[in-house]
């Protein structure tokens, strides 16, 4: 579970290197957001750093607000909040969110 607290925490700061080093090569990303405005997933460290920029250039904020972590065996299930503002816009967003970090 301290890994998906450590990623949630290291995608919110924006630290790829963080990111990277919790994950294996192969990693896959498929953010809600990013897959429904890119309709893909991001795939290894060039897609973690992708998505990073991708969310910079789109929101002047963005954050998981991680609020519960089960232990489901060989994975992680994550429940929380995203909050943001998009570039531009004076509204801000929340939604509810789960996601889920499996371990190899």
């Amino acid at each position: 579970m301290e890994v998906a607290r450590r990623g949630a925490d290291a995608f919110n700061r924006g630290d790829v290197e963080a990111l990277a080093a919790d994950t294996t090569e192969d990693v896959e990303l498929f953010a809600a957001l990013g897959g429904a405005v890119e309709g893909a997933g991001f795939h290894g460290r060039a897609g973690i750093e992708a998505y990073i920029q991708i969310t910079a250039e789109t929101w002047s904020e963005f954050r998981i607000l991680a609020d519960d972590f089960s232990d489901l065996g060989d994975r992680v299930l994550v429940a929380g909040r995203i909050r943001g503002r998009g570039k531009g816009s004076p509204c801000r967003s929340k939604r509810q969110t789960r996601s889920s970090w499996i371990s190899s």
